[in-house]
C-alpha cells in the first residue's frame, strides 16, 4: 500500500507563507522588492505548486502495489480506470473544484522501485480549484535509493508542449524540469509524518501579464513534514528574462534571524539581488 505523498502540502504551506494569496498585491514584501518582482515570486511558486499537485495525483493513484487505489488516503470521488498501462484518473464525480481527467501512460508496470519507469501525463478538460491545465508532462523514476531512502522522480515539461494554466480568463505557462528525491520515510510507507523530500531544477514561465521568467533552485529545497517551513534551500527568480530589465532575486531559506547560514526549522529567509540583502520573518 502506498501512502499519500504530502510534498504538495509542504509546498502550499511554505511557499504560501511567501505568496499569502494568489493576489500579488497581498504580498506586502518590503521595498525595494517591486510589485513586478512579487508577481514573479507568486506566479513562479504557484506554477510549481500546480506541477507538484499533478505529480502527487499520478503518484497517488497510478504508482504503488496492487490494491493501492483502496488506500484510505484516497478520495472516494476519484475514479481510476486502466487500459493496459494507461491510467485515466477521472474527477468528474468530485464536488471539490476538480473535474476532467488526468491521463498517465506508463512505460512499464508502475511501482516505486521500477527504475526507468516513465509516465507521459496529459489532460482532458482538467480543472483544479478553478484553474484549467493543458500540455504534456513526463514523469520518470530515475533512481531507487533503497532501504529507508525512497525513489528519485524527474519531472520534465518541454517548451514545445508547455503547461498552460487558465484561471479567470488569465493565462500563464510553465516548462522546465524538477527533481524530487524522497530522502526519508519511505520504509514507513503508511506514515507520512516522517517524510523528508528535496526539490531542485530549473523552470521557465510566462506570467499572466506576459512577463517571461526563470526559477532556478540552485541548492535543493528541503521539505520536512515535521517542519512547517522550508529549513534549507536557495532559489533564484529571474524577472523580465532576456530583456534589459532582467533582474535576479535570490531567496535563501537556510538563514537565521541575522542572515547567517542555518538549516534549522524556522521562518527566517533572506532575499537579495546582488546589491542589497534583506532578512525577513515570513511568519509575521
Amino acid at each position: 500500500m502506498k501512502k499519500y505523498i504530502l510534498i504538495v502540502a509542504s509546498l502550499l504551506f511554505a511557499f504560501g507563507a511567501l505568496i499569502i494569496s494568489c493576489d500579488e498585491d497581498d504580498l506586502n514584501l518590503p521595498d525595494p522588492i517591486t510589485p513586478e518582482d512579487q508577481e514573479v515570486i507568486a506566479e513562479g511558486s504557484e506554477g510549481d505548486m500546480k506541477v507538484a499537485r499533478v505529480f502527487e495525483t499520478v503518484s497517488q493513484y497510478g504508482i504503488g502495489d496492487a490494491g493501492s487505489s483502496k488506500n484510505a488516503y484516497l478520495d472516494d470521488c476519484v475514479v481510476v480506470t486502466w487500459d493496459s498501462l494507461t491510467a485515466t484518473i477521472d474527477f468528474n464525480a468530485c464536488a471539490d473544484g476538480r473535474s476532467g481527467q488526468i491521463i498517465a501512460a506508463f512505460s512499464l508496470e508502475p511501482g516505486y522501485n521500477v527504475i526507468g519507469l516513465t509516465a507521459e501525463i496529459t489532460f482532458n478538460s482538467y480543472v483544479s480549484d478553478g484553474c484549467g491545465i493543458s500540455g504534456t508532462m513526463t514523469l520518470e523514476i530515475t533512481r531507487a535509493l533503497g532501504a529507508d531512502l525512497g525513489p528519485t522522480f524527474s519531472i520534465t515539461v518541454a517548451e514545445e508542449s508547455k503547461l498552460i494554466f487558465i484561471e479567470s480568463d488569465a493565462t500563464s505557462s510553465w516548462w522546465g524540469n524538477r527533481t524530487i528525491k524522497w530522502l526519508e520515510g519511505f520504509i514507513t510507507i503508511n506514515d507520512y509524518t516522517n517524510d523528508i523530500y528535496s526539490l531542485e531544477g530549473i523552470s521557465y514561465g510566462t506570467t499572466t501579464e506576459g512577463v517571461n521568467y526563470k526559477v532556478n533552485i540552485s541548492t535543493p529545497l528541503i521539505f520536512d513534514n515535521q517542519c512547517q517551513w522550508i529549513p534549507e534551500g536557495v532559489v533564484t527568480y529571474t524577472n523580465y528574462l532576456g530583456t534589459e530589465n532582467e533582474k535576479n532575486l535570490t531567496i535563501d531559506f537556510s538563514v537565521d534571524s541575522s542572515g547567517e547560514s542555518n538549516s534549522e526549522c524556522d521562518s527566517w529567509i533572506s532575499i537579495s539581488d546582488g546589491s542589497y540583502k534583506i532578512v525577513i520573518d515570513i511568519n509575521q
